[in-house]
């Protein structure tokens, strides 16, 4: 069997993450796949997000290195989204999309993605998206971060 390494995003927003459920499958799972040759896995995650959600991702970084029984790795990073809505029906390969609470996809997800989702929830600081007020001379500026 050929090695293929992949790669996925947890895309967290409040106390819910972005899942999908592939066509045909029962399982729900992170956005993510197959690293194609000559890609980088960050790029390689930003266009599963694209291709399996419809939503375009902003990586905020790495969050794990998983290496399985076939000696293939897999890349796992946090990520956001914009507050647009995530798209209804098919798309591509997968059936459905959906926020679901963070609880209920580590009980939902098969073993291997929910040990990764939860490794990636103890990045807490990477998706902190709370408004800070930072006082500047004679004005108030907004930051996002």
């Amino acid at each position: 069997m050929a090695r293929r390494d992949s790669a996925f995003a947890v895309i967290v927003r409040r106390d819910q993450v972005l899942v999908v459920k592939p066509c045909g499958g029962r399982k729900w799972q992170l956005p993510g796949g197959g690293i194609k040759a000559d890609e980088s896995p960050w790029l390689a995650a930003l266009r599963e997000v694209r291709e399996e959600t419809g939503l375009d991702a902003r990586l905020l970084g790495l969050t794990g290195i998983y290496r399985r029984r076939d000696g293939s790795l897999v890349f796992v990073f946090a990520a956001r989204v914009g507050w647009q809505k995530v798209p209804d029906g098919q798309l591509n390969e997968i059936a459905k999309r959906r926020w679901m609470p963070t609880r209920k996809a580590l009980r939902r997800l098969p073993e291997s993605s929910s040990v990764r989702l939860a490794d990636a929830l103890r990045h807490s600081n990477l998706y902190r998206s709370n408004p800070m007020l930072r006082f500047e001379r004679q004005s108030l500026r907004f930051s996002i971060g």
